[in-house]
């Protein structure tokens, strides 16, 4: 009788656990997200933005989210995320909650995100990133503002050190070429080029 208890016990307390896995998304997946998409979830922000757009161009989200999270694979997100202040050169977790457009945007996405909860902001040093620069949209705002005594800028808001690159960066935007800029975050904000590939 008392082998029979403890098999049940044993048994009892391996279903408990197995439906308690720690499953960091999943747990508020679950209990938050509706079968719409919408819903509280958790979702990483890389430390560099991309330049993309639907009407002219702008800094857009490399995130993870779902089975995303924790891998190397970052996806380009279209989306706003309101109320939330990002800085350059920081990796952020956020409780976000994912909301439709109602009614819908043309030539939107279909959802964007309310900040919650930044859980942690941490800062990422001496990695290199790739930003393209195109220069052939028409009636877009130029990707690679400014001059090389004034300074440059990526879409007239995020200022460019350009390190060693100034002279073919003077070149680029002369003769408009699309290039893809390499950068590393500096301390002050900035972003630095490092390379340049044609």
């Amino acid at each position: 009788m008392r082998n029979f208890f403890i098999s049940l016990f044993l048994i009892t307390s391996l279903l408990f656990l197995s439906s308690c896995e720690d499953n960091r998304v999943g747990s508020l997946e679950t209990i938050n997200f509706r079968s719409d998409g919408t819903g509280l979830m958790e979702m990483y922000v890389d430390h560099y933005r991309w330049i993309g757009g639907f009407e002219g161009f702008h800094f857009k989200y490399f995130t993870q989210e779902g089975s995303e999270i924790g891998t190397k694979k970052w996806t380009r997100n279209y989306s706003p995320v309101e109320n939330f202040d990002y800085e350059w050169g920081y990796r952020y977790h956020l409780i976000v909650k994912k909301k439709k457009y109602d009614p819908p945007i043309i030539d939107s996405p279909p959802f964007f995100y309310e900040l919650i909860k930044v859980v942690s902001k941490t800062k990422v040093d001496d990695v290199t990133f790739k930003i393209p620069i195109y220069t052939t949209c028409s009636g877009c705002t130029p990707i690679l503002t400014g001059s090389q005594s004034d300074g440059y800028s990526l879409l007239n808001s995020k200022k460019i050190d350009c390190g060693n690159f100034c002279e073919e960066l003077a070149e680029v935007k002369e003769k408009e070429k699309s290039i893809i800029a390499i950068f590393q975050n500096k301390e002050n904000g900035m972003i630095i080029l490092v390379g340049l590939e044609s």
